[in-house]
């Protein structure tokens, strides 16, 4: 039980426990990669559908129990791990942890950037992703994301124009006669 924990964590001596709680990190982040690449293979094969779901995320929601940001985030992890080469061995060795591992799925999902990241054989790629990963393993997080962020704002070069006309394109307009009054949004 919890309680007998507690008090077994308590009479621990501090080397013990400082070795325990990095110990308990590194399954951590080994544990997430296995899931990734657990979630990546029942995407693959499409288990979901045979179990009803419409989606992997569906799927993952109603096994788990998780939340849909908990699910979203584990297949951006996959999809990471996947398709830009490195981060697999990254995570599930230790290197980097689980938040970097999101924080590089995120960019790896941005949709004018990501790709990006992928597996290619163009040193450009190469040297970027090296970069990002080595980063995401030396820096403090919050450095780490500045990093990425700079990254990302520097690889979409028409990022601005584009997310301009993605809003006009995308914009809607609604008029509702309440009652006698209109009403406009």
């Amino acid at each position: 039980m919890f309680s007998s924990l507690v008090a077994e964590l308590i009479v621990t001596d501090d080397p013990a426990l400082i070795e325990r709680l990095r110990t308990n990190e590194l399954d951590t982040r080994r544990i997430a990669a296995e899931q990734a690449a657990i979630t990546r293979e029942v995407e693959r094969r499409g288990l979901f559908r045979d179990d009803g779901h419409r989606s992997v995320k569906a799927f993952l929601r109603a096994n788990l129990n998780w939340s849909n940001n908990q699910a979203a985030s584990t297949i951006k992890v996959a999809a990471l791990l996947d398709t830009v080469t490195g981060a697999g061995n990254a995570l599930l060795n230790g290197h980097i942890g689980t938040a970097q591992a999101n924080e590089l799925a995120r960019l790896r999902a941005n949709p004018r950037v990501g790709d990006q990241l992928t597996n290619t054989t163009t040193t450009n790629t190469t040297n970027t992703v090296n970069t990002l990963l080595d980063a995401a393993e030396q820096l403090k997080y919050e450095d780490f994301r500045i990093v990425g962020l700079r990254w990302e704002t520097l690889a979409d070069t028409n990022g601005a124009e584009q997310r301009a006309a993605n809003n006009i394109e995308h914009r809607d307009a609604t008029v509702i006669d309440a009652g006698g009054e209109l009403f406009m949004r």
